[in-house]
């Protein structure tokens, strides 16, 4: 059973004959979604979804990239189903989407940390918390997954977060921790809703739902939004908050659902697709800030890569020239020549369900993360050699 596959049947199932959730475990990376890198310094900070309840919290730890080690002091527990997160060096910010609890939860880091560890992660209270017992955690819409902070728009920096059940995006302001109203016509949701020129008069219909991940364009100007159930990627102005654009690609595959995506010094957009099993390659060189608003633009195929089975996440080696992307299912990761766009070499792993890829372009690695083995890969992001594995023991 794939790796999202076993979270819907968790989160569905609940209460079993037998008691899900077990007081304590030794594990100390539990179904790692995500994980950000510490400027500056030699840690990163890996969240926990816990979706297999071993215990009972999900959880964020650091790692000691020089050691391969965990340091399990750091741990912080939180009632969290962890998204992608991402960190904010210049305020000392951590920020989890909260899948479980609807909210994006806050974390001051400190470097070195308190009691002599190397790094001290702090829930940071926001004024108007989403629940009573996630005093950290902003309110966002339905089922947060992932999350990205835009610098220099037009009301000042911003963090956004897709939200994958409502099919919009969660605007706050990170200084206030506070969300920004975006949708004044429904009462519940206040996130910037997902539509197009095309399917606005649907908006009730969430046409936006399956929001998953936010990549930035190369000027950080626009974001680029996958969608775990439709063929629709929407692109964001991040100076006026506004859907730019949508790209349906469905002309191009039948089946539907995206996962990660890069976008290179090119321009040339690799979009992971689940449907296709495949890598579709795209020319967004001509999606730009023209001021129209929710317009469809064609999505300017360049080629379509074949991956493995189950394809979930994707980087680009630190000299830009390769691509790697991690195949659930065949627990592999996929070497790609961006010049030739062919597969040059297939990593196989004996762990099982990588997911999130990482790149490390000062270390020059990719970190893997290995969804059911609770661990992390290193591979050397010239060669795809296997370097190392961070145990979540």
């Amino acid at each position: 059973m794939r790796a999202s596959s076993a979270l819907a049947l968790l989160l569905l199932v609940g209460c079993s004959e037998g008691p899900l959730i077990q007081e304590d475990s030794s594990l100390i990376l539990n179904s790692p979604v995500s994980m950000v890198l510490i400027p500056g310094t030699s840690l990163a900070v890996v969240a926990n979804a816990n979706v297999t309840l071993d215990q009972k919290n999900g959880s964020l730890v650091a790692v000691d990239l020089l050691t391969q080690k965990t340091l399990p002091e750091t741990r912080v527990e939180s009632r969290s189903i962890a998204g992608f997160m991402t960190a904010d060096s210049v305020s000392s910010r951590i920020y989890v989407p909260d899948r479980g609890n609807d909210a994006l939860l806050v974390y001051d880091y400190a470097v070195p940390g308190i009691n002599g560890t190397a790094i001290s992660l702090t829930p940071v209270a926001v004024p108007t918390p989403a629940e009573t017992y996630v005093a950290n955690g902003i309110e966002t819409d339905k089922a947060p997954m992932a999350v990205r902070l835009a610098a220099g728009t037009t009301p000042g920096n911003l963090l956004l977060v897709t939200n994958n059940t409502s099919g919009s995006v969660s605007i706050i302001d990170p200084l206030s921790l506070l969300p920004i109203d975006f949708d004044s016509d429904d009462g519940e949701l206040k996130g910037l809703p997902l539509i197009s020129s095309v399917n606005f008069r649907n908006k009730n219909q969430k046409p936006g739902r399956g929001a998953n991940r936010l990549v930035p364009s190369l000027d950080s100007r626009l974001l680029f939004v996958t969608s775990t159930l439709t063929n629709n990627i929407y692109v964001l102005d991040t100076r006026d908050q506004k859907v730019e654009a949508m790209m349906d690609l469905s002309g191009i595959v039948r089946s539907a659902g995206t996962r990660a995506m890069v976008i290179a010094a090119d321009d040339l957009a690799y979009i992971v697709h689940r449907g296709a099993q495949a890598v579709i390659v795209l020319d967004v060189s001509g999606i730009q800030d023209n001021g129209i608003d929710m317009e469809l633009v064609d999505a300017k195929l360049v080629d379509i890569i074949p991956t493995g089975r189950d394809p979930e996440g994707i980087a680009l080696s630190s000299t830009g020239n390769t691509l790697f992307v991690s195949n659930q299912t065949d627990n592999s990761v996929l070497m790609i020549d961006r010049a030739t766009r062919k597969p040059i070499r297939e990593i196989f792993l004996s762990e099982v369900s990588p997911g999130d890829l990482v790149p490390d372009p000062d270390r020059k690695v990719i970190y893997v993360l290995n969804f059911i083995s609770n661990s992390i890969s290193i591979l050397d992001d010239t060669t795809g050699d296997l370097l190392g594995t961070i145990a979540g023991q």
